[in-house]
């Protein structure tokens, strides 16, 4: 086991994301129990710098590539951590091999995106945008159309996906009192019912829902998990709401249906970021845009350090990390993030 004292922790980010993540009583508590490389200059921050050869931890945004020849000249190091929400491009058997654990920082998102998931869905629901857009028009008149000025409460709600966010959400949904559907091959019948749910097939979620999320993460298997078929089971009434990423539906087939009026739909990510000028998102009076923010608050930021520093103490102790997620090699393959060298 190493002990804390002999710790050594490379931290490659540039100033202005080291002091998002770390507030003064979180840099405290890092800096008192290990030798710490970093932050960087932004142009430092880019690549692995040198000081990772003698570093037991590596902390590192996520989709930073890790070459085996930089593991291969770094005996000490033990676990690399994501800071922004992705696992690193490595060689995942090789690092296995090594005993190093690889972490992303998922978890410390889900409060965040679950409170926007729920802000987006009685934005739309209550046509508060309408509404809005409405009373700030030069003369424009007041009335939009009240055929879709639904109450948000005792809906069938469906879940694509049962991980962090989607939990996060449920928890901000309960004084809803959601009657839930949860599709998530990953998981159990019992596990879904232990949530709170009743599992159900995709095609069955949709055309029951009153108001379906998008929380599955993007895998290379669910790349446009509702296409054309799959968004022609939403009902008129319905509400479509994109939250993981915009992988998981057929941008041309959702766009074609919303330029139609076939349903409502609510984004906070998109194929291209930023959303490009004159986009046809852009144009759709049925569609509630946000700029993929809904994680990206400072409370979020600070969660991720706090987490870091927290798995610290855990590995100076010999445990494995508890507050990041660890990735599998199975989740590293379904996400892309596999290197050879």
């Amino acid at each position: 086991m190493t002990e804390p004292a002999e710790l050594r922790v490379v931290v490659q980010v540039g100033r202005a994301r080291y002091t998002q993540l770390f507030d003064a009583e979180t840099d405290a508590r890092l800096r008192g129990m290990a030798e710490v490389a970093g932050p960087y200059g932004e142009d430092e921050a880019r690549t692995l710098a040198p000081d990772v050869t003698r570093a037991d931890v590596l902390w590192c945004p996520g989709g930073t590539r890790v070459p085996r020849s930089v593991l291969a000249e770094s005996p000490r190091l033990r676990w690399i951590g994501d800071t922004s929400g992705g696992p690193p491009y490595l060689d995942y058997h090789h690092a296995a091999q090594r005993g190093i654990t690889i972490t992303d920082c998922r978890r410390a998102f889900g409060p965040a995106v679950g409170e926007m998931a729920l802000a987006l869905y009685l934005a739309v629901m209550r046509d508060v945008v309408a509404h809005d857009r409405a009373l700030h028009t030069p003369d424009a008149e007041e009335g939009a159309d009240k055929a879709f000025n639904q109450e948000a409460s005792g809906r069938t709600i469906g879940f694509v996906g049962l991980g962090g966010i989607a939990r996060s959400l449920l928890h901000f949904l309960a004084p809803f009192e959601p009657k839930l559907l949860i599709h998530d091959p990953f998981l159990s019948e019992d596990a879904i019912r232990a949530a709170g749910g009743e599992p159900a097939g995709l095609h069955d979620l949709l055309r029951r829902a009153d108001a379906v999320f998008l929380l599955a993460v993007p895998t290379s298997e669910n790349k446009a998990l509702l296409g054309p078929a799959e968004l022609d089971l939403l009902r008129p009434e319905s509400v479509l709401l994109v939250i993981s990423r915009s992988w998981l539906v057929d941008e041309a087939a959702l766009i074609e249906r919303l330029r139609a009026g076939r349903f409502r739909a609510a984004m906070d990510t998109f194929d291209i970021e930023p959303l490009p000028t004159g986009h046809p998102y852009r144009s759709l009076p049925n569609v509630v845009l946000t700029p993929h923010r809904a994680g990206g608050t400072i409370e979020s930021y600070r969660r991720i350090g706090r987490h870091l520093v927290e798995d610290l103490e855990r590995f100076a102790r010999g445990e494995l990390p508890a507050s990041n997620a660890v990735v599998t090699f199975e989740a590293a393959r379904l996400q892309g993030r596999l290197a050879d060298g």
